[in-house]
């Protein structure tokens, strides 16, 4: 929506305000009838004057604050239309008034199209009472109203926007600004699934039980653990129960632990004794809080139960466990074991069912550590860890090779240290297994990808290079008649050390986008190289690494120079002048290039295909069929002249040239044809005496024309003769000022006379075609201003006022040097034709052809309609004085009207010839048109 201010223009409105005055003026002298004193009078002029000043003052004030207000409506619209977020104007009823261009991109349909259309068109089934709401409330009252809504922007997908309104001054429509929080919306949604997933998880597999009881012993939620704890089987089989009704727990401690929870809203560590299903007791630890409703009335708890059943049952079976805990925690929190001296396993952590798929119970006590090692190595292995064992060493990063309960093997990086008793006897080892197969397989995969890389690498033929974003080698591979640098000589050095100063910024640009884009960038380039001097190159360069890249290049020299003789050749047949056919052996056309389908009027798809013998003229001589047919069965190269019919049957004579395609084998496989329409050469014959006849018709206008110009220059040189004459023989009997008089006379007299020549010599070179003709785009106004600059001095001796009215951003496309011609002699004559006190105006504008229209008028003499008629014409005189005895010969006027024609414009004078004082004649207006 654009805002375009209302503009008022201070002088009409100075007019309507003068008006007025004058009206209240003459209403209020009518009405006192008193007429004013001389001095009153002189006293009212005076404050009419003081304040017709202070008018304009104010009004130059209102015009420069009319400025600023326009240039700041155009920032505000430009910020509005290129806002990110969506702004709308709605009316009460919900009808968009209007939009910037990022709320049309919003709904998904064209500005101009969604005016006057209700916003709630666009708004989700689902959330259409949500934004009927919003908007009741943005009318209904004064503050500013937010809500969130899904808008369909192409009828088929939704986003999620937030809608902030607020009413405007009139209450009758409101300023809406809609914000994409599509984005973030599926960013939360996301992170709340994957938290519900993670919780999940880890209330499914934590090693305490969880669980959610409502006051009155409803079990809600159960983990595993509290399942397995209690000896159940299934939540369901649990949740059928009732903890304060079926013996759970004993009934006292559960008032108990409600009284303080109810109290506190949570509880810590509170230590009861649960009963299982088989009946057994167990000793437990818990936590829970209260989880209240709205109105604060307790719904459920939420707790942890911890079987602490073996802490209470042995003091020394908790120390050990403390102890080992320690140990583990020290070493590691992967696969934790313990055996005995004789590698008997006396405890391993359930995780070994992840990592070789046995249970615990099914390894302690029942295997040695040694009995999962893989046969191949079990004897070698085993000896190696019992000789750690008899010296009692700690040990880390032990790699050995086991065999999974499924049989397949497993890699694991044992560490382990040696449990001593009081004596320092060895009672066995503790430790912890990582499993490393993953990584093992890695390494192998990438030392066998590496190979196979190497490999490949090798076998390619081009140059290939590794560089850091810094632009230094990191490894460099050439094939032996490629190798222009030893890699030893580059390997750590920058490319900028190596490289001119121009291809190094190329390969660090290339570095910096390949880096920054994460994608191949594609380059060609020249390098002149020792022993190997100019070749060409193409380079594919991609990111190997987050800061590294790898080029790979190929000399392409030799492809670039097949290239340009291919295209050389394909231009060459493409561009002749001449018209090329190709037929195979059997006479049918399989090519013909431009010049061929445009002499002969046939597209390509007409004649491809078609016998060679629809382009022969059934006109031609008996028995020139027959002779070029046999040449090309005797392999011979054919040529004369023959006559061919073009697509609408007209014959023309062409010279033509045939010759045959012939294999190593000797074999012909196809005939090139070279066709020369003749037709013109044929009518320049019949032409030539036509021309030469205009030829000595011209050469006679141009010696009438050369008599007039030594007529002209005569009168000139025998005033400046003269001159030269009176000075040489009186100069000691001259005043300074004759002196002087005689100086300007002369220097006058030979201003015009270089003038004359200057024109003269330019029409010569037009007429023998030495001036160039470079037309290009440029600027009018600077080029007018140039020339008329040059004539001011004169226009200001006669007193001429020269006015222009050009605009500051039209183009012409013209040559510049010819136009600055044209002008400057259009406005000499101007100058020399109009009486002092005169005026001259420069105007242009464009024709409705879209052309430029020139026009230089005066207020001169003017001309009448027999000397306009003998303007352009050489053979005529048509030269006349200025006003003040000025020359001129005319021959400038040929020399615009040449160089328009040059242009492909038109040079025409309006006149009408009245000898009255200057600005009383109609004067002449020169006008020429220009692309």
């Amino acid at each position: 929506m654009k805002i375009k201010p209302e503009y008022v223009n201070p002088t009409a409105h100075s007019e309507i305000i003068r008006q007025k005055a004058e009206t209240l003026l003459k209403e209020k002298s009518s009405a006192t009838g008193q007429q004013l004193t001389e001095a009153g009078m002189q006293k009212l002029i005076h404050e009419l004057m003081v304040h017709q000043i202070e008018l304009e003052l104010q009004n130059e004030e209102l015009e420069l604050a009319n400025e600023r207000a326009t240039t700041e409506t155009q920032k505000f619209t430009e910020l509005y239309d290129s806002a990110p977020t969506g702004y709308f104007t709605l009316s009460i009823k919900g009808e968009i008034l209007g939009l910037n261009l990022r709320g049309a991109g919003m709904l998904g349909t064209e500005r101009s199209l969604l005016i006057n259309t209700r916003f709630g068109l666009f708004v989700s089934d689902d959330t259409k009472a949500i934004f009927n709401l919003f908007l009741g409330k943005v009318f209904n009252g004064k503050a500013k109203e937010s809500c969130e809504v899904a808008l369909s922007a192409s009828g088929e997908s939704f986003i999620h926007v937030q809608l902030t309104g607020m009413v405007t001054g009139n209450s009758e429509q409101c300023f809406l600004t809609v914000v994409d929080i599509t984005e973030l919306r599926q960013a939360e949604k996301e992170r709340i699934e994957s938290c519900d997933e993670r919780y999940k998880l880890l209330y499914d597999n934590v090693k305490i039980g969880l669980y959610r009881i409502t006051p009155d012993g409803t079990i809600l939620l159960a983990n595993n653990a509290l399942i397995k704890m209690l000896g159940y089987s299934s939540f369901g089989e649990l949740a059928k129960i009732n903890i304060n009704q079926n013996g759970v727990v004993s009934p006292l401690q559960r008032k108990e632990f409600i009284r303080n929870i109810e109290q506190s809203g949570e509880l810590e560590s509170f230590e009861s004794t649960w009963t299982r299903k088989d009946g057994t007791p167990i000793f437990v630890r818990e936590s829970a809080r209260t989880i209240c409703d709205t109105k604060g009335n307790t719904m459920y708890y939420d707790g942890t139960v911890e079987d602490i059943t073996k802490r209470r049952q042995v003091d020394e079976a908790l120390k050990k466990s403390e102890l080992r805990f320690k140990q583990i925690s020290e070493n590691s929190q992967e696969s934790i074991w313990e055996v005995d001296n004789t590698g008997l396993y006396t405890y391993i952590s359930p995780v070994i069912k992840e990592l070789l798929g046995y249970e615990a119970e099914e390894i302690i006590g029942h295997k040695y550590f040694y009995d999962l090692f893989e046969p191949e190595n079990k004897e070698e292995m085993k000896q190696g860890a019992f000789g750690v064992f008899a010296r009692k060493e700690s040990f880390r990063n032990f790699v050995n090779c086991n065999i999974h309960k499924e049989g397949r093997k497993v890699i694991l990086s044992t560490s382990g240290v040696p449990m001593l008793d009081n004596e320092n006897n060895l009672i066995g080892y503790r430790g912890v297994d990582v499993d490393i197969t993953e990584r093992k397989q890695a390494e192998e995969a990438l030392i066998e990808s590496e190979t196979r890389a190497r490999a490949l690498i090798d076998a390619i033929p081009d140059l290939i290079f590794r560089l850091n974003k810094q632009g230094v080698y990191l490894d460099y591979k050439a094939a032996k008649e490629d190798l222009a640098f030893q890699a030893e000589s580059i390997i750590g050095k920058k490319n900028r050390d190596m490289m001119p100063p121009e291809f190094a910024d190329l390969v660090d640009e290339k570095i910096n986008l390949t880096l920054q884009t994460r994608q191949m960038q594609v380059f060609e380039y020249q390098l002149l190289l020792p022993l190997k001097g100019l070749r060409e190159y193409e380079a594919r360069m991609v990111p190997c690494s987050f800061d590294e890249v790898i080029v790979i290049v190929r000399d392409v020299t030799e492809r670039k120079n097949a290239e340009e003789m291919i295209n050389m050749l394909a231009h060459a047949v493409k561009n002749s002048a001449d018209c090329i056919a190709i037929s195979d052996k059997d006479y049918k056309i399989i090519f013909v290039n431009d010049t061929f389908s445009k002499v002969y009027g046939f597209e390509n798809d007409e004649i491809v295909g078609q016998p060679i013998s629809i382009i022969a003229s059934k006109n031609n001589l008996p028995g020139v069929d027959k002779s070029l047919y046999c040449a090309i069965a005797k392999k011979e190269v054919w040529t004369g002249e023959v006559l061919n019919t073009k697509k609408d049957g007209n014959d023309f004579p062409v010279q033509l040239s045939l010759a045959p395609v012939i294999t190593d084998k000797g074999e012909v496989i196809a005939v090139v044809g070279v066709l020369r329409d003749i037709t013109e050469r044929r009518n320049a014959e019949a032409e030539l005496k036509l021309k030469n006849e205009q030829l000595l018709k011209l050469n006679a206008e141009k010696d009438k024309f050369f008599s007039i110009i030594a007529h002209d220059l005569r009168s000139p040189f025998n005033g400046f003769m003269g001159l030269t004459q009176l000075l040489t023989e009186n100069t000691r009997d001259l005043t300074i000022d004759e002196i002087h008089k005689i100086s300007v006379s002369m220097r006058n007299s030979a201003t015009n006379l270089f003038r004359l020549l200057e024109n003269l010599l330019q029409w010569a070179r037009m007429q023998q075609g030495l001036i160039p003709f470079n037309p290009k785009a440029l600027k009018l106004l600077p080029v007018v201003d140039e020339c008329i600059e040059m004539h001011l001095a004169s226009a200001k001796i006669k007193g001429i006022e020269i006015s222009i009215d050009v605009p500051s951003e039209m183009e012409a496309f013209a040559d510049c040097d010819m136009l600055q011609t044209v002008i400057r002699n259009l406005v000499s004559n101007a100058v020399k034709f109009t009486p002092r006190g005169g005026r001259i105006n420069f105007s242009a504008k464009t024709g409705n052809d879209k052309s430029i229209i020139i026009s230089i008028s005066d207020t001169g003499i003017g001309m009448g309609q027999e000397m306009i008629g003998k303007l352009f014409n050489l053979d005529v005189q048509a030269n006349r004085r200025g006003t003040e005895g000025e020359p001129s010969t005319g021959l400038g006027l040929l020399l615009c009207n040449e160089f328009i024609d040059k242009h492909g414009g038109k040079l025409w004078v309006e006149s009408e010839e009245k000898n009255l004082p200057a600005g009383k004649a109609g004067g002449s207006t020169f006008y020429f048109t220009l692309p």
